[in-house]
């Protein structure tokens, strides 16, 4: 889990405070005890050889600049210089190379040439000694160093040139000749198009295999309905076609007049009646020339079943569907076609891969190879251009009058950052390994539950919501905002819940105070809202509503006494639904976002919750919280209340109860719970198949 350190920091303010404290204290001593002496010495090293003095053609980087000042520093303090130093002072005292290295400051001012050289002791006279060694030693070094090694690299690369040009110059041909002959300029971006292209045409060829599924079910769903009405789709697409000519539409509608006429006659005539008779012959004329017509559209005799509306709706949808079926079929051969073109393609570019990178890694490798060759030969013959000349002091080392140490506003700042650092890290290791939770967010770790609420602390000591009048005051409290958003969270998430019982590791976590308050806060959103007191070891409901105890839930269980006849009324808070709340509070908000969209849907007027203390004690409770009668009594209030609010004993103690509620709410104090008891908790409760809602953490337990 990631770790705020400025959380882990309020968390564990007092340890970390300490052991910064100390350390501070410690560095500050060891700064301060002992007064330290700075020799110095400047020394010109323009013209030197082993510090180029000299732009190429080609500007120099900087960051190469740099490296090149860092190693001829590293030289200087190199054990072999350090040990001739300390030969040149002639002392009996025992100085070893470290102790010189550690008291001793190189460094070369940027864009000059001049070196200084500083040397700390708690002795000035010693310091300035030391550093006279220093600067003789350096400037042996720089006399010896004249007769530079560069003739010898200057030819090396000379003759080996010709040989890293060659090679370069076959891997370019190389490479050439390759995307030539195979048509590739980059590698990835060729392999790229391919697989793309590849997987368009799958996609098209999976769509277009889906379409030609639907056109043939379509296709054997119409053939079917052409069976149930008597036809066949080989006799009634003919039917289709001739529907689409507009001569043999005329013909077939006068046909269905005459028909119609005939059957109205049939009633006032006989069939031997002229009228009949003259029917007869037009209806046979209309006959043969709808024959005739079907013989010119077809092009030979066609069998064309008569049909009516639904038949010839039927027909055209067959025809339409047989052309999208056959254009489907055709697409789907050209895109299997180009399937196999693709993967064919893709095949070939992925072998081909290997191939193209090795060649053209061995181009780059040869090309970078000969440009540095380059470089370096152009930079080490300018170099030997140069008049070498040894190295100049411009200041000798001086004998110091004022120490450079202790001075208190720098060991100050010095104890302060391992200081810092120390406290920080204490923190991290109590709040990573520590026994105790002080982060929400472990919570949610160790018991991988959601977060249903944060509630801060309240800063009085009953941070009761029937105490508040918030029509009377513009202050935003937000222990009520946490609790009530809590009571917006569980009433916007309502479905068959409504029995919900608040558990706790262990007493005075804030469980019946979160109870009650949450009561409350769903009694202001027009919720019947019912609390029960199961606690009946150690009951403390009816001392947070200062209500009488003399009978309660005990009562009800272990008596024939109706629950109904010892319901207590809270005192209500006043009118909750009518008063004017601040601008700023969120809480506002939420309830009028709530109202408008959901509370016009219940009844209004329940201000504050019922109370069902726990009475008297009973010996064995949990035996009683698991009875049948226990089960019966949450059944009727399930039915006479919109939520039920229990507040329960320790897990193990309510542990039959759980099953028997709709679902749990863990409340966690956060200055009492350590990660034993939620441990231990979270088993019990996940024992007992319970449906755990979420945690609840109380920042003022």
């Amino acid at each position: 889990m990631e770790i705020n350190i400025v959380r882990a920091l309020r968390n564990h303010s007092l340890v970390s405070a300490l052991v910064g404290i100390a350390i501070f204290g410690v560095v500050t001593y060891l700064e301060i005890r002992e007064p330290k002496y700075q020799s110095d010495s400047l020394i010109l090293i323009s013209n030197q050889n082993t510090v180029p003095l000299v732009t190429p053609q080609k500007e120099e980087n900087v960051d190469q600049k740099k490296n090149a000042q860092a190693t001829d520093i590293e030289i200087l303090k190199s054990r072999a210089l350090l040990t001739r130093a300390i030969k040149r002072l002639h002392t009996k005292e025992e100085i070893t190379p470290a102790k010189l290295e550690d008291n001793l400051t190189l460094h070369q001012s940027k864009g000059t040439d001049i070196l200084l050289v500083s040397y700390v002791d708690s002795d000035p006279v010693k310091a300035k000694k030391t550093l006279e060694a220093l600067v003789s030693t350096y400037l042996d070094y720089s006399s010896e160093s004249r007769l530079s090694p560069l003739k010898n690299a200057i030819g090396f690369i000379e003759r080996i040139l010709p040989t890293v040009q060659s090679g370069l110059i076959i891997s370019s041909e190389k490479l050439t000749t390759f995307k030539r002959d195979n048509g590739i300029n980059d590698s990835d971006a060729s392999l790229a198009a391919v697989y793309q292209r590849k997987q368009d045409i799958n996609q098209k060829l999976f769509e277009s295999q889906a379409s030609l599924n639907e056109l043939q079910s379509l296709y054997k769903s119409l053939e079917h309905q052409a069976g149930q009405i008597g036809q066949t789709s080989k006799g009634i697409i003919p039917s289709a076609i001739l529907n689409q000519d507009s001569t043999y539409q005329a013909l077939w509608s006068q046909l269905n007049a005459v028909e119609i006429q005939y059957s109205s006659q049939e009633i006032n005539y006989r069939p031997n009646h002229p009228i009949m008779r003259q029917l007869q012959e037009r209806r046979d004329r209309l006959n043969k020339l709808i024959q005739k017509r079907i013989s010119q559209v077809m092009g030979k005799k066609e069998k064309v079943l008569s049909s009516g509306p639904i038949q010839q709706d039927l027909a055209v949808q067959l025809l339409k569907a047989r052309i999208d079926l056959t254009a489907q079929q055709q697409r789907l051969r050209d895109l299997r076609w180009l399937k196999t073109k693709a993967d064919v393609d893709f095949s070939r570019t992925t072998r081909l891969q290997p191939q193209y990178k090795e060649l053209e890694r061995q181009y780059r490798l040869n090309s970078q190879e000969y440009e540095s060759f380059l470089t370096k030969l152009r930079e080490l013959k300018i170099r030997d251009a140069q008049e070498y000349s040894s190295w100049k002091i411009v200041q000798p080392p001086n004998l110091p009058n004022l120490p450079i140490s202790p001075g208190l506003f720098r060991s100050l700042l010095v104890a302060l950052v391992p200081g810092a650092l120390a406290a920080a890290g204490v923190a991290y290791l109590l709040e990573r390994f520590g026994r105790s939770i002080k982060d929400p967010e472990k919570i949610k770790e160790l018991t991988n539950l959601p977060l249903l609420a944060e509630i801060p602390f309240a800063g009085r000591d009953k941070p009761l919501l029937l105490n508040e009048q918030p029509h009377l005051t513009t202050k935003i409290d937000p222990f009520s905002e946490s609790v009530r958003s809590l009571a917006l969270l569980i009433l916007g998430k309502k479905t068959s819940s409504k029995t919900i019982a608040i558990v706790s590791s262990v007493e005075l976590e804030g469980k019946s105070t979160i109870t009650y308050n949450l009561a409350s806060a769903l009694a202001e959103l027009g919720q019947k809202v019912l609390i029960v007191d199961t606690n009946m070891l150690k009951p403390t409901i009816d001392k947070i509503c200062d209500l009488p105890n003399v009978a309660g839930l005990s009562t009800v269980l272990s008596t024939n006494t109706g629950w109904q006849e010892l319901v207590q009324q809270s005192e209500p808070m006043g009118s909750s639904h009518n008063y004017q709340p601040s601008e700023n509070s969120s809480w506002s908000d939420s309830l009028h976002t709530l109202v408008s969209t959901k509370l016009q849907q219940i009844t209004p007027g329940y201000l504050s919750p019922d109370v069902l203390t726990a009475g008297p004690s009973l010996t064995n409770s949990g035996a009683w919280l698991a009875s049948e009668k226990m089960e019966n009594l949450l059944n009727q209030w399930r039915n006479s209340y919109d939520f039920v609010l229990i507040d329960t004993h320790s897990p193990r103690n309510a542990q039959a109860l759980f099953l028997k509620v709709d679902e749990l709410i863990l409340v966690a104090g956060m200055k009492l719970l350590t990660r034993t008891t939620l441990t231990e908790t979270m088993k019990v409760l996940q024992t007992s198949n319970s449906n755990i809602a979420g945690v609840v953490v109380n920042q003022s337990r």
